[in-house]
């Protein structure tokens, strides 16, 4: 199945049903049902998921977390960065491993 129609089905899906959320990483983040408010696939085999005040969060097979602030909007860009506006933050990207303000 092509990825441009499973991203949105996994989307609709997500955003139908709250998500518990236990990451994997070492963050001590209590597991808790989180709503999805945005999705956006970027890289190879990332998605970034804003969970609103619970911030950015990545699966690619275990849970990370990206950044604790909220978003107003994901989107992928130059194929293999997440550019994130923060709004009063500005705009960032997000290459995998670090972050870069932009505007």
């Amino acid at each position: 199945m092509k990825l441009s129609i499973v991203i949105p089905v996994v989307f609709f899906i997500l955003m139908m049903i709250p998500i518990p959320v236990s990451p994997t990483d070492s963050q001590s983040l209590p597991a808790a049902i989180w709503k999805v408010e945005q999705m956006q696939a970027w890289g190879v085999n990332n998605i970034a998921i804003d969970f609103g005040i619970k911030g950015v969060w990545s699966y690619n097979g275990s849970w990370v977390q990206l950044s604790r602030l909220d978003p107003h909007m994901l989107e992928s860009w130059g194929g293999h960065k997440l550019a994130v506006d923060f709004g009063s933050y500005g705009l960032w990207t997000y290459d995998g491993r670090s972050w870069e303000k932009i505007a």
